[in-house]
C-alpha cells in the first residue's frame, strides 16, 4: 500500500471506485453522500469536512442516526436517518450502542465493537447506503472509520467511496505498533520484528476481497459483514492516503 503523509490531522482514504475518482461536472461541483456516526469527538472531524465541501458549493446530504441530525444540518448539509442501521445516541447512556464501561476488560470492549458496531451490523450500513444510493444518486460517497461496511453500499452502487479517518490510522502496517496495543514505536530490530508480525498476523486472518469477482452484490445477499474482505489498500496500488479536498 503506498501512503503519503498527511499535514492536515484528518485523512481521507480512497478505497472503492474502480481505479478513478468522479469527474466534476461543468460547474465543478459534486453530489457527496456522507455515512456519519456519533463516535463522540469524530463528529466534530466529519462536520468540519461536510462543513467545508459545502462552502464550496458541494451538494451534500448526509445519512445518520436521529441525534446528528441538527448538526449537520447547521453545517449546510441535507439529513436523512438511516432505515435500517442501528441507532446510537452517545448524549445519554441508555442510547449508547457499545456501553464501552460495561466491558470488563479490552477483548470484552473489542467483542463489543465488532459485533455492535464493525461487523454485527453490516448489512444494514451496507443496504441503508446502496438504497440511498439508488433513490438519489451521488459522485462519491464519504464513509465514517467507525462503520467501514457502508463502503459495501457504494460499492453496490457502483459509486466511488472514501473513509473519512478521524482518529489513529487504524489499517495494519509493518512500520508501526498494533493499534491499541499501547506499543511505543520500535526502537530495534525486536521491536520492528514485533510489529512486522503483529501486521502480517492481522492481514492473513482476512480473505482477499479481489478474489471474488463480483464482491458488492454478493456480500450484500449473503449478508456478509465487514471481515468478508480484505482492509482498503491491501493489494490495491492506486489507493493512498489523501488530504480531504473535497
Amino acid at each position: 500500500m503506498s501512503a503519503v503523509g498527511c499535514p492536515s490531522s484528518l485523512a481521507v482514504e480512497r478505497v472503492v471506485g474502480r481505479g478513478r475518482w468522479p469527474q466534476l461536472i461543468r460547474s465543478g461541483r459534486m453530489k457527496i453522500l456522507v455515512a456519519g456516526w456519533d463516535s463522540g469527538g469524530g463528529v466534530e472531524a466529519v462536520q468540519t469536512v461536510v462543513g467545508r465541501a459545502v462552502a464550496r458549493g458541494h451538494q451534500v446530504r448526509v445519512l445518520g442516526t436521529e441525534g446528528l441530525r441538527s448538526r449537520f444540518e447547521s453545517a449546510g448539509a441535507a439529513f436523512r436517518r438511516y432505515k435500517y442501521a442501528p441507532d446510537n445516541d452517545l448524549r445519554q447512556p441508555e442510547t449508547d450502542l457499545v456501553k464501552d464501561w460495561e466491558a470488563g476488560n479490552p477483548l470484552g470492549l473489542w467483542f463489543r465493537v465488532r459485533d455492535r458496531l464493525l461487523c454485527g451490523p453490516a448489512r444494514e450500513f451496507c443496504r441503508d447506503v446502496a438504497e440511498e444510493l439508488q433513490r438519489d444518486a451521488a459522485d462519491v460517497a464519504v464513509v465514517d472509520t467507525m462503520i467501514p461496511s457502508a463502503l459495501f453500499g457504494a460499492e453496490v452502487a457502483g459509486v466511488p467511496g472514501v473513509i473519512l479517518m478521524h482518529g489513529p490510522y487504524m489499517i495494519p502496517r509493518a512500520e508501526v505498533p498494533p493499534i491499541g496495543s499501547g506499543f511505543m514505536p520500535a526502537s530495534g530490530s525486536l521491536g520492528r520484528l514485533r510489529d512486522r508480525s503483529a501486521a502480517a498476523v492481522t492481514l492473513c486472518r482476512l480473505p482477499q476481497r479481489d478474489a471474488d469477482p463480483q464482491p458488492g452484490p454478493r456480500r450484500v445477499r449473503a449478508g456478509a459483514g465487514a471481515g468478508s474482505a480484505r482492509p482498503h489498500g491491501q493489494g490495491r496500488p492506486d489507493t493512498g492516503l489523501l488530504q480531504p479536498e473535497l
